[in-house]
This record gives structure tokens, sequence and C-alpha cells, in this order.
């Protein structure tokens, strides 16, 4: 189950909007969700940017052959 959505801000830089989400994690902080992988400073657990809990990284990539560093390292915002 995902993490409800509490905030949502758009923010102007550089002429582009960018969106940042707001939910609250399991353990009460606020995070945002604003790249791929997203850590909760207070309990490190690990949502993607919808809110959805992901697994620990020593268990990413198994049934791909990637390694967790793959996924870890990739950012949304090498996209654009």
């Amino acid at each position: 189950m995902a993490l409800v959505i509490s905030k949502v801000e758009q923010v102007s830089i550089f002429g582009k909007t960018h969106t940042y989400k707001y939910a609250t994690c399991e353990c009460g902080s606020e995070i945002v969700l604003d790249d791929f992988t997203n850590y909760c400073d207070d309990c490190e657990r690990i949502y993607d940017f919808s809110g959805h809990r992901l697994s620990s990284p020593r268990n990413w990539g198994e049934d791909t052959g990637e390694h967790w560093t793959d996924v870890a390292n990739y950012s949304w915002h090498d996209d654009w």
C-alpha cells in the first residue's frame, strides 16, 4: 500500500516547474517523494516516487541480474 500524499508543491526553477510531493513515512516523519528512490532520514525506509515502500537495496535486481547500485545510481533527472 502506498503512502498518502499530504501536500503537493510546485516550484519554478530556471523556467521549469518542478512538482514536489510530500508524504508521512510509516515512522511519522515527513518525506519528499521527488526521485526514483526516496529515503526517510529517521528510519531509513525507502519509497519510490509514488509512495510505495521498496524492499532493501540488497534485494534489488535479483530477477533481472542487475546489481543494486545500478538502481541506486539512477536519477530520473538524468532524462531531462
